[in-house]
Formats: C-alpha cells, sequence, structure tokens
C-alpha cells in the first residue's frame, strides 16, 4: 500500500481472506468516480504497517476492506 493522501485505504475481500483476519463492521461509504458505490464488507482498526525496510519507521492505520477484484 502507498499512502496517496487519500481519505481510505482499501483491501479487496480476497486478500484480506487470505490473510484469514478478523473484519470489524464499518460505517465508512465509498464511492467510485463515476459515482456508483463500492460494497464495503468491513474494516481492519489498528494496522501496523512499516514504511521502510527499517523496522522503526512504521504507521498504524484502518483499512476499510471492499468487494472489488484484486489488481
Amino acid at each position: 500500500m502507498v499512502d496517496s493522501g487519500a481519505y481510505s485505504s482499501v483491501m479487496p475481500l480476497s486478500i484480506c481472506e487470505k490473510l484469514n483476519v478478523d473484519i470489524k463492521p464499518s460505517e465508512v461509504k465509498i464511492i467510485q468516480l463515476d459515482y456508483t458505490n463500492v460494497k464495503v464488507v468491513g474494516e481492519l482498526n489498528g494496522v501496523l504497517i512499516r514504511l521502510s525496510s527499517t523496522y522503526r519507521i512504521h504507521q498504524i492505520i484502518n483499512i476499510v476492506v471492499v468487494d472489488i477484484p484484486e489488481a
């Protein structure tokens, strides 16, 4: 994942299922550029991500799990 300055970090449901993690309910609504709704499945809260090859540079984020195809 890359921090593009977007409001939400998203993950396809298929990837989340491979990670075997608990998905929490979410109130987040996501609308695509063509104004269609994206099906939000839930949210992963407090995910620790490493921002470089050194373990000292990290950030905790929330990830919205959505029903979209893997890229």
